[in-house]
């Protein structure tokens, strides 16, 4: 009788190893900055607007570099 608890037992596991392992769910924190690094931070919560879907309010934040806003170019607009 143990040997079927322990044999079911390794088959949850196995399932869950394998929805856990198909997974498309994922979240991805961007690393720190150093302190007083604004350029690093700018780049940082672009990266954050862009995971969550606000592609624009990121260009928008990156267009406030002025040598950004040259190499973006039409893409910055009120920027």
């Amino acid at each position: 009788m143990s040997w079927q608890v322990t044999l079911n037992s390794l088959a949850f596991l196995v399932c869950m190893s394998i929805t856990t392992a198909c997974s498309t769910s994922s979240v991805v924190l961007p690393s720190s900055c150093p302190a007083n690094d604004a350029k690093c931070q700018r780049n940082l919560d672009a990266q954050t607007l862009t995971y969550i879907g606000q592609k624009d309010a990121a260009l928008q934040l990156m267009c406030s570099d002025p040598d950004l806003r040259d190499v973006i170019g039409d893409d910055c607009t009120g920027g």
